[in-house]
């Protein structure tokens, strides 16, 4: 099931830019079963880099699936951490895998946005300040990822900045912002 639609598109030489994955173990499973997956895509040899383009852990409560892992990462900031931590071991061990991004990591609490179905929050909700988890993501692809901010700086006079849509811009506003393959904030 899972290389059947890459199949199809490899067949049909349908080109796209990547494989992007959603992975939540209470929904996906464990990480072993992530690793299989990643395991099985790169065999397959696509010559596509992977990405998660969605995953998250509780620090709290569930929020609703077929697997509970709370043995092993409780829902407490701790287990969010370990968690996070774990996820980006297991991503590392794979070298097509580029690209980690944590669904609604600013999620602020209020229940009325999302009927209480969300709260895996890389902030607090009361202090604003990161979780442990925050910081586990720079671990990701060899800890190399930055985000830089950007002052004026002289290679960038000429360069192409890129929204978080992909679409080329001209940053106008406070953000973050893609500039020669690196993340700059604009303060």
């Amino acid at each position: 099931m899972l290389t059947d639609f890459f199949d199809r598109m490899k067949n049909a030489a349908i080109d796209y830019d990547i494989i992007g994955l959603s992975y939540y173990p209470e929904h996906h499973g464990n990480l072993a079963t992530l690793e299989t997956a990643l395991t099985t895509l790169e065999n397959k040899n696509y010559g596509k880099d992977i990405w998660i383009v969605e995953t998250g852990y509780s620090y709290a409560w569930s929020i609703g699936g077929e697997y509970d892992y709370t043995g092993t990462y409780p829902y407490t900031e701790e287990g969010q951490r370990q968690f996070t931590a774990d996820l980006v071991t297991k991503l590392n061990s794979h070298s097509s895998v580029k690209g980690l991004f944590w669904w609604w990591p600013e999620d602020n609490g209020n229940k009325g946005v999302t009927d209480s179905w969300w709260n895996a929050a890389l902030y607090n909700h009361n202090t604003g300040k990161p979780y442990a988890a925050f910081y586990e993501l720079k671990n990701f692809n060899d800890g190399s990822a930055s985000v830089q901010e950007v002052r004026g700086k002289k290679d960038d006079a000429n360069a192409s900045f890129y929204d978080l849509q992909g679409r080329k811009c001209t940053p106008q506003t406070k953000g973050l912002y893609i500039c020669n393959n690196q993340k700059r904030i604009v303060r």
